[in-house]
């Protein structure tokens, strides 16, 4: 794409775009991974308007090698849900094991990380049509 395509993008997304969270969302993560915001928007918004409801992930990896994995919470009750999520740490014998995000009081989790070694997330999707 051209990149007066993404300079549009960018424009849309922070001036027109009615969901600025998402927005302020995309930008943490081109800040943190380097990669440009216009391209991470377009990429997640092309990706969530392909279907109805759906929760999504990222990975990303930045120029110094460092991996991050991080999720959405777009389904369905999500403002609620959202102000009861709570990051557990699990310590064997002083040491971290891993770390998990949950909603506080849940017997499930979102978003578990094993430091050094590998995540994992939870997502749903809907397609629009299954013909």
């Amino acid at each position: 794409m051209p990149k007066t395509f993404y300079d549009g993008v960018e424009l849309y997304a922070r001036t027109e775009f009615k969901y600025q969270d998402f927005v302020a969302e995309v930008d943490a993560l081109a800040k943190l991974s380097g990669y440009p915001f216009e391209k991470i928007f377009f990429y997640n918004f092309m990706y969530e308007f392909s279907t109805f409801h759906a929760c999504t992930a990222f990975l990303v990896r930045n120029q110094d090698g460092t991996v991050m994995h991080g999720r959405n919470l777009d389904f369905e009750m999500w403002e609620l849900l959202s102000k009861l999520l709570v990051t557990i740490d699990y310590y064997k014998d002083g040491k971290l094991l891993y770390t998990s995000d949950s909603v506080a009081a849940s017997v499930f989790t979102l978003t578990g990380i094993r430091h050094g070694a590998f995540s994992l997330n939870v997502d749903t999707r809907y397609a629009k049509s299954l013909t």
